[in-house]
C-alpha cells in the first residue's frame, strides 16, 4: 500500500485548521493541520480516561478547516497565544507563592 501521508499534508497547507470540539460547539485555530491533529487527539484520550455518567453529553475533538477569514484566523491564534502566556503566568506565579508559603527563601 502506498503512503499517501505527505500528500494529504501537502494539501492541508492549502487551507488554515481549527480544532472543532464537537458537543460544546467550541471552534479554537490551530496552527496547521498537525497541530489541529495532535491537539485534538490529546483531548480526545483525556476525555476517554473520563468515568462518564450516562447523562452527560457526547464530546469529541476533529482537525476541521477554518471556516472564518484568514484575518481571523490569524488574529485568533495571537489571541490565544496572549491567553497562554497569561495562564502560564498565573500557574507560575501560584507556584512560587505556593513555594514562599512554605518558606522556601531562594526568591
Amino acid at each position: 500500500m502506498k503512503d499517501t501521508s505527505s500528500a494529504y499534508i501537502i494539501e492541508a497547507e492549502k487551507f488554515k485548521w481549527c480544532m472543532h470540539v464537537l458537543g460544546p460547539d467550541e471552534i479554537i485555530a490551530m496552527p496547521d493541520y498537525k497541530t489541529a491533529c495532535e491537539q485534538a487527539e490529546l483531548i480526545n484520550q483525556a476525555l476517554n480516561r473520563r468515568q462518564r455518567d450516562e447523562n452527560d453529553p457526547a464530546i469529541f475533538c476533529c482537525a476541521a478547516p477554518w471556516n472564518g477569514t484568514w484575518a481571523e484566523h490569524a488574529a485568533e491564534l495571537v489571541r490565544l497565544t496572549e491567553q497562554e502566556r497569561k495562564e502560564r503566568a498565573a500557574v507560575a506565579q501560584r507556584g512560587h507563592d505556593t513555594d514562599n508559603a512554605h518558606g522556601d527563601q531562594s526568591t
